[in-house]
């Protein structure tokens, strides 16, 4: 069983790459000396809306979100809920002579649970001819303990063939994929990625740590410019090796890759995906957990969600029998949950994606569904108030009245809100810093008058926010019963 979250190129030839003098590489390991110089690659584009799987740590220590879509790895947000840092990644498979596979392509894809108490994802990915020659089982979770995604990747070889494995990285860092970087760190044995912008006022640096735990590990790895000559895609589907390699690849939208060691007829390897502010927390975050093994980690995993499902009512008698929609009802619930920011409380995105993503350019960052709006958050909090769960609907409505009430004439995306109303939505820190256009096009009523309502529900009747609801009940009055949209 999912969980569907909905509202939740050209290369260049070897030839031309090889006549840049950036592109020079060592006769005697074919491995560059220097960096790919066939930037900035192509334009980046976020992934499809139609979300596979979701998750999260149950708790505030691990800010690392994921997302599976179309079978991969799609949107990865960290430190914060409304900024993604992964376009895709996902295995290329190879022979070395006959044929290489995209696994988002190539495999038919089945999604499971292997408990209904935890935000954990078990994708089968098999090999979609009609006499398969491999099967990529991932099984996802984050550690929660740290900034770090874990995959389990079990590869198996159908036909006795000998396969080769690639994991090819797409990374869109700090909101989008361009003016990224991309290196080869020798001493950890990790492929690094970073950027920085300025989100939400200030300036924001991210750095991602990619590494496979030993045995396995990567014997080879490439960075580049995706759909470029560097792009070690173009190059498997070119040579069906990686023949020409690069350590790093500067401001542009980088594409990391690294060949997976030791893979036979069947092997079963850990990948880690740590982000930080600084190379040394994301290394930190992605060597923490392979040194741990992904066993203890799942553990934890589990731990966690289960602790938080205990603290719930138990499911409702119209599901509770009924194992397939008992588990709806508890993935739900806890997709409810993960959908909260770990640093600003109360903040509850709308979705996991960006609508439509696969046509959206994304190269900036882009508001998406991973915006606070105050229509959706009643929706959630009402929910999880059913659920058990009336401490997050509380701190959702405190987020409303605290992080998103205007109290002065602000602008808006060609739009300007009164004194009184709240903004169509907000990023996850709410109207502070955010520019006219993080608030959105225009009022809408409902979303204000739903506000009032949380206020009532969670008992959040203090005088300060009595203030703050008088307000916005006189401003409905005033410009109703229409507005700009409803």
């Amino acid at each position: 069983m999912g969980y569907n979250d909905v509202g939740l190129a050209v290369a260049l030839g070897l030839a031309l790459a090889l006549a840049t003098p950036a592109l020079v590489q060592s006769e005697t390991t074919g491995v560059s000396t220097v960096a790919a110089g066939d930037g900035p690659g192509g334009a980046a584009s976020w992934t499809t809306g139609n979300k596979l799987a979701v998750g999260a740590s149950a708790g505030t220590d691990s800010k690392v979100w994921f997302t599976v879509a179309k079978g991969i790895t799609s949107e990865i947000f960290y430190p914060r809920l409304d900024v993604p840092n992964m376009e895709d990644m996902q295995y290329i498979i190879t022979d070395g002579s006959t044929f290489v596979d995209l696994e988002r392509d190539a495999t038919s894809h089945l999604v499971s649970m292997p408990t209904e108490d935890a935000l954990e994802y078990i994708v089968t990915n098999t090999d979609k001819r009609q006499s398969p020659k491999y099967r990529i089982t991932n099984t996802y979770i984050t550690d929660p303990s740290r900034d770090t995604l874990l995959i389990r990747t079990r590869f198996e070889s159908l036909d006795g063939g000998v396969y080769r494995l690639y994991l090819h990285a797409n990374p869109s860092i700090a909101g989008g994929g361009a003016n990224n970087s991309a290196w080869w760190d020798e001493t950890h044995s990790a492929l690094m990625a970073s950027g920085t912008r300025t989100l939400f006022g200030s300036p924001v640096t991210i750095v991602s740590a990619l590494k496979v735990a030993s045995p396995n590990g990567f014997v080879a790895n490439d960075n580049g410019f995706a759909t470029m000559a560097s792009d070690c895609d173009v190059e498997l589907h070119k040579d069906m090796a990686l023949v020409t390699r690069f350590d790093s690849a500067s401001n542009g939208n980088v594409v990391q890759c690294g060949e997976i060691g030791a893979v036979g007829g069947d092997t079963t390897f850990t990948v880690a995906l740590g982000y930080g502010g600084d190379a040394a927390s994301a290394l930190s975050a992605a060597e923490g957990p392979l040194a741990a093994g992904f066993p203890d980690r799942e553990t934890a995993y589990r731990i966690g969600w289960s602790d938080y499902i205990d603290g719930l009512r138990p499911a409702p008698a119209s599901v509770s029998t009924d194992t397939l929609r008992r588990r709806v009802y508890y993935v739900a619930a806890m997709a409810l949950h993960a959908a909260e920011d770990k640093t600003f409380r109360g903040a509850s995105v709308a979705g996991f994606a960006t609508p439509w993503g696969d046509f959206v350019n994304g190269d900036e960052l882009n508001d998406g569904y991973h915006r606070v709006w105050g229509r959706d958050l009643y929706q959630q909090a009402t929910g999880l108030i059913a659920a058990g769960d009336s401490a997050q609907a509380r701190r959702m409505t405190q987020f409303l009245w605290n992080a998103q009430f205007i109290g002065a004439t602000t602008p808006g995306s060609g739009t300007t809100y009164a004194p009184g109303s709240l903004p169509r939505y907000s990023p996850v820190s709410g109207i502070s810093a955010a520019t006219s256009a993080d608030l959105g096009c225009c009022e809408q009523l409902d979303e204000e008058a739903f506000a009032i309502l949380l206020a009532w529900m969670t008992g959040l009747t203090d005088n300060a926010t009595y203030q703050k609801v008088k307000m916005t009940a006189d401003h409905i009055v005033a410009v109703g019963p229409a507005t700009t949209e409803r």
